[in-house]
């Protein structure tokens, strides 16, 4: 009790320091369990920290501060070191798994060729014109612009009595140089074909013509990628009434080598110099049998028939630079009197085609058996992709053994039409461009139920290897059954697992108008980890996802009592999501090293750069 007592009185305040430390003593002397529960915490404090700093250095640990130091820059080096074995399991992996180098070869070749076809065709501009003003000003502009576009040619048509010389003409616009040529012989749609053959520049292998008053901006480069597609062949811009009208004036005799038609240039058209040529050098053989004024007249009929291959007619909204502030802005001339004020001189080209087709019928029918028209049909509004399709508005004619009166005979009845016919009026209702116009309010449809393997879909002009996303918004019941497919060229096709995120958007008589995202970058990462998770002894027949994608399409997969109904087809570009977007060490991309020294993906990128 008397030491207790004294402890009373010797008792320091409790927020003294010596007060708190006589406690903790007392404490301990006496056992008692807040001292042990203290010691116990600082006891395994100590062995953890000792402990994890032997498992990270493989030594003890220094007191010093010096030391400690050194051994925390030592984990570095570990780290790097872990970091280079990754990538080297990595790049094993890369260079030696089946799937993964088939792939990096097949988007090698792609990539090459895609390469050499860019560059391997140069375009002049032609534009004949009597008057110059406004139009053709803002005409020359829009094409200069373009890489693809080379130099500009204008033929100032001089054959008329008010002609006046452009004096302060342009010599030069957005660094291309422009040639201005007056011609004085009035050779009305021969202009661009002498222009092309005679005043373009020798590197030059390839023409574009429009009329000066349209406004080509918004589908000139999908014209352009089209023609790349199929360079042997016309590729033009068109109204909905002329595609109709151009289906129904063509030909096709198997067994005599013939698959001909007519095409409209004046909206804008690209065709091979060489094309020109041959066409210039035929109608020199041939001037005592035409009269002069006859080929004048109704020269892109005589050159697109005796071309004898099928054309690529893209059926775009087709406007004409403004004149007046009352003109319509949508504008197409109707195809039907067009052609029927020209029905002598197409009836007499057509003959001359059939006559020669019959009297060269061995050698034509091996010539032109190669040559197919690409699925092309209508330019995205923003000229970023084309719409794809197998469904035609009808089946073309076909004969297997060439009737000159019977084909003439058809061809008379069509060219005396005036007037769309109601088939013409319901396909212009529902046309492809209205797949494509962003308009939520238009729709293409076919006029035929859908048949197994039917497809449509898009050309996105170029190889991409960032698209995230398609999206379709449609009225039919079958577009969750229908196959994604992706390809990089457009004839090795892979099937894309995704599903679609479904969005219903209205109804329209009794239909619902539904809205389909399918991920695109998901299902493809997916499918790469699919087969990098496969044995070694199992990728070599495996199908690889492509690791560049240039064209999308849905397939059916049976038949259905109903047609397509798209009331709009897009696509979004991202970031790349196939599990392969991290480039590994070097020795990894050798295998898909270009000639030139510049890897695949590095030849991609520069391409995409120099486009942009």
């Amino acid at each position: 009790q008397a030491a207790l007592r004294m402890r009373r009185n010797t008792q320091v305040a409790p927020n003294s320091s010596m007060g708190v430390l006589h406690s903790f003593l007392d404490d301990l002397r006496n056992m008692r369990s807040n001292a042990m529960v203290i010691i116990g915490v600082i006891f395994f404090a100590i062995l953890i920290a000792f402990h994890s700093d032997k498992m990270l250095t493989g030594e003890p640990k220094s007191r010093g501060r010096s030391q400690r130091q050194v051994h925390r820059s030592s984990a570095v080096p570990m780290l790097k070191k872990e970091i280079k074995d990754i990538e080297a399991i990595t790049a094993h992996l890369l260079q030696h798994h089946h799937g993964v180098s088939t792939a990096a070869e097949q988007a090698k070749a792609a990539l090459k060729r895609q390469s050499i076809v860019r560059k391997s065709f140069k375009a002049a501009a032609i534009f004949v014109f009597s008057n110059f003003g406004i139009n053709l000003h803002l005409a020359i502009r829009n094409v200069a612009k373009r890489d693809y576009i080379k130099e500009i040619v204008l033929i100032h048509d001089a054959s008329h009595n008010d002609f006046k010389v452009w004096e302060d003409h342009p010599k030069e616009v957005y660094g291309k140089p422009v040639r201005y040529v007056t011609e004085k012989k009035n050779l009305n749609q021969l202009h661009k074909y002498y222009a092309c053959s005679k005043y373009a520049d020798a590197r030059v292998n390839t023409c574009f013509y429009q009329a000066a008053n349209r406004d080509t901006h918004a589908y000139m480069d999908t014209l352009w990628s089209s023609f790349l597609r199929a360079p042997e062949l016309v590729h033009t811009a068109v109204g909905a009434t002329t595609l109709f009208s151009d289906l129904l004036l063509s030909v096709r005799a198997d067994s005599a080598g013939l698959d001909a038609g007519f095409a409209y240039l004046n909206n804008g058209a690209f065709f091979l110099r060489s094309h020109a040529n041959a066409f210039l050098n035929k109608l020199a053989e041939k001037k005592d049998q035409i009269k002069p004024m006859s080929v004048a007249r109704a020269a892109d009929a005589y050159f697109t028939l005796w071309l004898n291959r099928p054309h690529c007619e893209l059926a775009n909204d087709i406007v004409p630079y403004k004149r007046q502030i009352d003109e319509p802005m949508v504008y197409e001339r109707n195809a039907f009197e067009r052609r029927s004020k020209q029905i002598d001189d197409n009836l007499l080209a057509m003959k001359m085609l059939l006559q020669d087709s019959l009297h060269m019928q061995p050698r034509t029918a091996s010539k032109n058996s190669t040559f197919t028209r690409p699925d092309s049909y209508s330019s995205c509004i923003k000229d970023d992709c084309i719409l794809i399709t197998n469904m035609l508005p009808f089946e073309p004619p076909k004969q297997g053994i060439l009737n000159l009166p019977q084909v003439l005979g058809r061809f008379g009845t069509v060219l005396a039409k005036t007037v769309p016919t109601q088939e013409c009026d319901d396909f212009k209702a529902h046309q492809y461009f209205f797949a494509v116009d962003d308009n939520p309010e238009t729709f293409w449809m076919p006029s035929d139920n859908v048949t197994e393997g039917d497809y449509f879909g898009l050309d996105l002009l170029r190889l991409h290897k960032n698209v995230k996303t398609i999206k379709v918004v449609a009225a039919h019941e079958f577009q969750e059954s229908m196959v994604v497919e992706a390809s990089m060229g457009g004839t090795r096709w892979y099937p894309v697992l995704a599903t679609p995120v479904v969005t219903k958007m209205k109804t329209l008589k009794g239909q619902d108008v539904k809205s389909y995202v399918y991920d695109l970058s998901e299902a493809l990462a997916e499918a790469w980890k699919h087969v990098l998770e496969q044995p070694e002894s199992k990728t070599s027949g495996i199908l690889t996802p492509p690791l560049y994608i240039r064209y999308l399409r849905f397939r059916t997969v049976k038949d259905y009592p109903s047609p397509f109904m798209v009331f709009d087809l897009s696509f979004t570009v991202g970031d790349p999501h196939d599990g392969l977007t991290l480039a590994p060490p070097r020795s990894a991309m050798e295998a898909a090293h270009l000639p030139g020294g510049e890897s695949a993906t590095e030849e991609g990128h520069k391409k995409e750069e120099e486009e942009e």
